[in-house]
């Protein structure tokens, strides 16, 4: 693997400092419970949530619901399950944006706080999980 130039590493960083306001929050942890029933368990937490699922793939380990706000705009949740590379376990990544017409950014304190809800339901409570806020 070619080293990366610092120059990308510097803007990277300033990026992650300036809370850039279009990207998605992401929180994920260890899925003690495996796959299948990790993702089971996301979807009913999704649709306990208000959220409508709108995709998902049980083969691949994914769900997608979403919530209305008014017409033209909505908080996605984005729930994969998948195994570690390093480790081998099963891990919940659920990613949170705001949608509008035009346009996905960060997501509204509710949406982040519903990733959170799924993270704490669903992965193994007591473990760090990491946050790209």
């Amino acid at each position: 693997m070619r080293p990366r130039h610092p120059v990308f590493a510097l803007a990277a960083a300033a990026v992650v400092l300036t809370g850039c306001s279009h990207l998605p929050v992401s929180v994920q942890g260890p899925a003690p419970l495996g796959k299948k029933h990790t993702l089971d368990c996301a979807t009913q937490q999704l649709i306990h949530l208000g959220y409508t699922i709108e995709a998902g793939d049980g083969v691949v380990g994914f769900v997608r619901g979403e919530k209305a706000i008014d017409g033209s705009r909505r908080h996605v949740l984005n729930a994969m399950v998948f195994d570690d590379a390093t480790t081998g376990a099963a891990t919940l990544r659920v990613t949170a944006v705001f949608r509008t017409k035009t346009s996905n950014r960060s997501p509204w304190k509710r949406g982040t706080a519903d990733a959170d809800s799924i993270m704490a339901t669903c992965a193994e409570a007591d473990a760090p999980t990491s946050s790209a806020r």
